[in-house]
């Protein structure tokens, strides 16, 4: 993993609707691409870009897109199954 910002934001996991952390994927402010600055972002309408994010309880990877500060799809990507011990 690397490093990235947090994504303010209310969306929960589409499938079980748990709270999930949403992390940058590619972020556009204002045409320009956002590095990483670990730090919580909220997303406003000078926005554009994705996002992701990983739901512990139903193991499922979540991609979403944003347009002007919204968030526009999520849909899965990469299920990823926990090892069992």
């Amino acid at each position: 993993m690397g490093v990235f910002n947090t994504i303010k934001t209310d969306e929960k996991c589409p499938n079980c609707h748990q709270p999930v952390e949403w992390q940058s994927k590619r972020l556009i402010y204002d045409g320009i691409i956002v590095g990483n600055l670990m730090q919580a972002l909220t997303l406003n309408k000078r926005m554009d870009g994705e996002m992701h994010a990983y739901c512990d309880a139903c193991e499922t990877w979540f991609d979403a897109t944003i347009e002007k500060g919204k968030v526009v799809t999520i849909k899965p990507s990469n299920p990823i199954r926990r090892l069992q011990r």
